[in-house]
């Protein structure tokens, strides 16, 4: 907060940024760990929780907990909730890029950075060895 009040900017900081961001394919990684954590007893797990704790704590408002509790409470369909959890993770994932873009305009150095790219390991060593800024 002193740093803010000073009226410090961005460009005080020798910081650089990597984001790491798959593209196009995210949607199937979305839909494909929702599907992993289904099959890994994402049921139980929330079953669980709703015993132990109440339903106005925020984690509840974990991407897919809310959908799924209503689901172990007998109150929705599971078939729905997934439609549900996999239309507000895509929203999520919509927002985070919004911001990140809104953030890195004009800040320095910024590495966006495919993990699915063939050269993404040898791209994100360099950025980390600082050779790249």
């Amino acid at each position: 907060s002193e740093w803010h009040a000073r009226g410090s900017s961005h460009a005080a900081l020798d910081a650089r940024w990597l984001i790491v961001d798959p593209g196009a394919v995210l949607d199937d990684r979305l839909n494909r760990r929702r599907a992993e954590m289904l099959e890994a007893g994402w049921l139980d797990e929330v079953r669980a929780l709703d015993l132990r704790y109440p339903g106005d704590l925020p984690a509840w408002n974990a991407c897919g907990y809310r959908e799924i509790r209503a689901v172990v409470q007998g109150a929705g369909a599971l078939d729905e909730a997934m439609e549900a959890v996999r239309i507000s993770t895509r929203q999520y994932a919509k927002r985070q890029r919004t911001w990140f873009r809104n953030q890195m305009e004009g800040v320095g150095p910024v590495l966006r950075l495919d993990p699915t790219a063939a050269d993404a390991l040898a791209a994100a060593e360099h950025w980390f060895s600082k050779e790249g800024s």
